[in-house]
């Protein structure tokens, strides 16, 4: 029966005091790159094997999705914000989370941008607010992880990177889960159990950022859902942005009059997201996903309605 690595040794990453990986294993620089490590299920042999992926330097980013309306709160307020793993929606997941180590937070992210991309949009659209669309912002890793050290430096608080491990099933969540106390006396082997996913998740390529308080006080009866790291006198939150996505329009059938012109519609619809981020980022970062678009049409829709330059919109005041 296959058993669930919990056991992966952490080191700190570089010259880090407060920033934790998984070794050489997870994510490590090349002469022209990163290679990123994940754990996948093999159906055919019925075993657990690594998988790597290899990203030149000027592809390979940390993103994280959210609706339009958090981005302009995280980025306007400079905060990162972190959630505590009762929040999350599945409920194998939860199912391992334990009390004894309520204070500790995680910020979801991926390091793919296309390989889930329909899935991811779809899972970030806020149904009950359908005007409030998600927008996925881009972060450069090394900055991101230098911006890690100075926020543990400054609350006091360690960071643990991690890829997620999708090579269980949901019976195996279940027996660990019914045995706490084999991963949750060590942070280590907590951190590693709330890094398992069931196989059918495997699209996702998500990373994992945990944050532990230095003194992480156990048994906390109302742990808090939502942990922000105010960053404002470490650096601008715009500074660590390196592109903006915005989100595909829903397509139109072909027999549509409305897909001819669908290139334009997906311009405008997104034309406030637009101007916001091209008040302090240069159009060339701000991108369109073209995920049911043919053909980038963005330079030819801007000559034609003359829309060379944008006007820097008046600071926004909404909270997530």
């Amino acid at each position: 029966m296959f058993t669930p690595n919990i056991n992966r040794p952490f080191t700190k990453f570089n010259n880090c005091s407060h920033v934790y990986v998984h070794g050489q294993e997870d994510i490590r620089k090349t002469e022209d790159g990163y290679v990123v490590s994940k754990m996948i299920y093999d159906y055919e042999q019925e075993i657990a094997i690594p998988f790597e992926r290899k990203f030149k330097k000027d592809e390979f980013f940390f993103h994280k999705y959210m609706p339009f309306s958090w981005a302009i709160h995280n980025i306007n307020n400079s905060e990162l914000v972190f959630v505590s793993p009762q929040t999350w929606k599945d409920p194998f997941e939860r199912l391992l989370f334990d009390t004894n180590h309520a204070n500790i937070s995680c910020l979801c992210m991926t390091y793919e941008k296309t390989a889930n991309e329909e899935s991811v949009w779809n899972t970030y659209r806020n149904h009950s607010i359908p005007e409030d669309l998600p927008v996925r912002l881009s972060f450069n890793p090394k900055k991101f992880m230098d911006l890690l050290e100075d926020i543990g430096h400054k609350y006091h608080v360690d960071f643990y990177v991690t890829t997620i491990d999708y090579s269980c099933s949901r019976k195996e969540l279940k027996n660990l889960s019914k045995n706490k106390a084999s991963y949750s006396s060590r942070i280590e082997t907590y951190i590693n159990a709330m890094s398992l996913k069931r196989k059918a998740f495997a699209y996702e390529n998500e990373l994992r950022i945990f944050a532990v308080p230095q003194n992480e006080v156990s048994k906390v009866d109302y742990p808090p859902k939502v942990v922000s790291f105010n960053i404002k006198d470490i650096l601008d939150y715009k500074t660590i942005l390196s592109r903006v996505t915005l989100p595909p329009y829903s397509p139109f059938s072909q027999d549509d009059k409305r897909d001819k012109l669908y290139s334009e519609i997906q311009f405008f619809a997104n034309y406030g997201m637009r101007t916001y981020f091209e008040s302090f980022m240069p159009q060339r970062n701000v991108q369109q996903s073209h995920l049911y678009d043919v053909y980038d049409k963005t330079s030819g829709i801007r000559k034609k309605y003359k829309l060379s330059g944008i006007t820097p919109m008046v600071k926004h005041n909404t909270t997530p």
